[in-house]
């Protein structure tokens, strides 16, 4: 059985040594068993800290980072995702905060019923009314880049 859970390590300079292995949980929930789809690393509240940012069926979570590492007390949740399959982080509207973008896999009955779902920054804050849901097909990942290099998105 898998958990929503993802697993770090601590870099001591001379590589990674896996008997300090820390697990950060998202969230007990019946899903619990689907297991972690995506995550990434980005500072999104510009403390100078990287954040995690991570997805699951029906789910997804920030964990902030700080001087004493993660803490599962220290989150923020995203409760409206359906099933998440990929997170991204970038700054789409070019605030200089760094936005959350999650792809969301359709239902089986309707692989055209997918969604990327843009969560835009406020200041280190996220809020279910600031955000964009863009329909799409199924989506196992999503990649977002400045293609064609003018410094816009």
């Amino acid at each position: 059985m898998f958990s929503s859970a993802i697993y770090t390590t601590k870099n001591f300079g001379y590589g990674f040594d896996s008997t300090f292995f820390d697990a950060i949980f998202f969230k007990d929930s019946p899903f619990d068993s689907v297991g972690t789809y995506g995550a990434t690393v980005a500072d999104l509240n510009n403390d100078g800290y990287l954040d995690i940012i991570g997805c699951a069926y029906g789910y997804g979570v920030v964990m902030w980072g700080s001087e004493i590492g993660y803490s599962p007390f220290n989150k923020h949740e995203f409760l409206s995702l359906r099933d998440c399959r990929n997170v991204q982080a970038y700054d789409i509207n070019g605030d200089g905060w760094m936005d959350v973008i999650f792809g969301e896999k359709a239902p089986l009955s309707d692989w055209r019923n997918g969604r990327i779902t843009i969560y835009f920054n406020n200041g280190g804050n996220f809020s279910e009314s600031n955000k964009l849901v863009i329909p799409s097909s199924t989506n196992y990942g999503i990649l977002v880049m400045d293609f064609d290099g003018d410094g816009k998105r």
